[in-house]
């Protein structure tokens, strides 16, 4: 009886140890996991609020050099006969960034990617309305460049706030107040996006009439 008891004694002492080998070596794992993936967060966190933050101040420039020539209406030089511009269009590019990219959200890479296809497109159609508009006094033309002038920097505002956003970061007094750039590029994108709106509007009309037209001459020859 007491060999008996000695033996399961033995027994269970011994599946005791491999079980407490077996949980330290467990819970030694499991602490080691953790601390790599704690590691991990924080390099991405310091690589993210890196780029952010070289991404936010580009973005944010660029807006405030929108307001100018969205404000921009030219002014009609006597001397030369014609209406000149006061301010240039700004451009903007990546070229100084540094980080990262890839510590980014996907959806906000796109969108950030996109601002340079935007400032093209908005390029080529003031390019396009210039060429065809009135050479002396092009009005039209510099309401279409007021209105990408305001369309981009407000977007420029938008993925600058997805970026603080993101990274935690303090607010600006850029968006703070009914002076700050972002209420005035908000206001100017309202006025010059209702003109613009106005003005397809009426285009749209003018080629149905003309269609209508000349489908109507169509129908009366032999």
């Amino acid at each position: 009886m007491g060999s008996g008891i000695s033996l399961w004694v033995s027994l269970i002492s011994a599946g005791a140890g491999i079980l407490g080998a077996l949980g330290s070596q467990w819970l030694s794992h499991h602490f080691a996991t953790a601390r790599e993936l704690r590691a991990s967060e924080d390099k991405l966190a310091r690589e993210r609020y890196f780029i952010a933050t070289e991404l936010v101040f580009v973005l944010e420039q660029f807006a405030e050099a929108c307001i100018a020539p969205a404000c921009d209406a030219g002014t009609f030089d006597h001397t030369e006969g014609r209406r000149t511009g006061e301010t240039d269009f700004p451009k903007f590019d990546y070229s100084s960034i540094t980080g990262n990219w890839r510590v980014l959200p996907s959806r906000l890479i796109y969108r950030l990617r996109e601002m340079i296809v935007l400032q093209e497109e908005s390029r080529r159609l003031i390019h396009q309305s210039f060429d065809w508009d009135d050479v002396t006094d092009p009005v039209e033309s510099f309401a279409i460049r007021q209105y990408q002038a305001a369309r981009l920097g407000m977007k420029a505002k938008i993925q600058a706030g997805r970026l603080r956003k993101l990274c935690g970061m303090p607010s600006t007094a850029l968006l703070q107040g009914q002076r700050s750039s972002g209420a005035i590029l908000w206001k100017l994108w309202r006025i010059h996006r209702s003109k613009e709106m106005g003005r397809l509007i009426t285009e749209k009309l003018f080629r149905d009439t003309m269609d209508g037209r000349t489908d109507s001459r169509e129908g009366i020859l032999p």
